[in-house]
């Protein structure tokens, strides 16, 4: 049986209320005896169906590894990196034929984490949010948004030549006891950054990691939710 712990939330933000917009984040989880995959995609505000492009960037993507860990792991850097894009960026063009709508209408970002057997370790990081990990006790950012020559852009995984901007990592699993995976949202109210190119997470985030890996998951989801509307009142009121 997996000892890692999964846990995973995402609300709908205050100015997508007002503004009857949907919600454009989707996260999901798969686990069993081997593998454990946590997977969240941020959906691009001017496009109009990426609240529909998220929710395919996720599936197809804990379906893709889930069912090709080993052949991924074994890639070629980049040739891994293009298997995966390629293969989610068909998925999303086929519902963009379905809708008859451009495919870019269903710009999502994507960032992973999967563990097989608690010995392999793939990451993966496209567009903006942050990925953060726990290495003998001490919690740091792995991984974080980079962005294009736009003013607020990002890449997703229909950017062309997307492959380049993709971070995608292969480790053992072993050197971590913990993964946080979190959109942009969440990020601008739990990531400190006063300090140029020295973000850091802010004090609270190694207590709501410690937390979610010791209590129970019913639990652990009405916190986030919570911690959530919190974070966004004070990014909010921050702004």
């Amino acid at each position: 049986m997996s000892s890692w712990v999964i846990n995973h939330e995402f609300l709908i933000g205050q100015s997508h209320l007002k503004n009857d917009i949907s919600c454009q984040d989707f996260v999901d989880s798969f686990q069993n005896d081997e593998l454990n995959i946590t997977v969240l995609s941020d959906g691009c505000g001017s496009s109009k169906h990426s609240d529909i492009g998220s929710k395919i960037v996720v599936k197809e993507t804990i379906r893709l590894v889930s069912e090709n860990f080993e052949l991924i792991i074994n890639q070629d850097p980049i040739e891994s990196r293009k298997f995966i894009l390629s293969h989610i960026n068909r998925c999303l063009q086929e519902k963009a034929d379905e809708m008859n709508v451009s495919v870019r209408e269903l710009n999502a970002t994507l960032l992973f984490v999967a563990v097989k057997s608690n010995e392999e370790l793939l990451l993966g990081h496209l567009g903006d949010g942050y990925i953060g990990s726990i290495n003998e006790s001490i919690l740091s950012i792995k991984s974080m948004e980079k962005k294009d020559a736009e003013v607020n852009g990002t890449y997703y995984t229909t950017t062309e030549n997307a492959y380049l901007q993709f971070d995608l990592r292969k480790g053992k699993s072993s050197d971590y006891s913990g993964f946080i995976l979190m959109s942009d949202g969440p990020g601008d109210a739990l990531v400190d950054s006063r300090i140029p190119f020295k973000k850091k997470f802010i004090d609270s985030v190694a207590g709501i990691m410690e937390h979610v890996g010791t209590t129970d998951s019913s639990k652990n989801n009405k916190m986030l939710k919570k911690l959530y509307k919190k974070s966004e009142r004070f990014y909010t009121n921050w702004r």
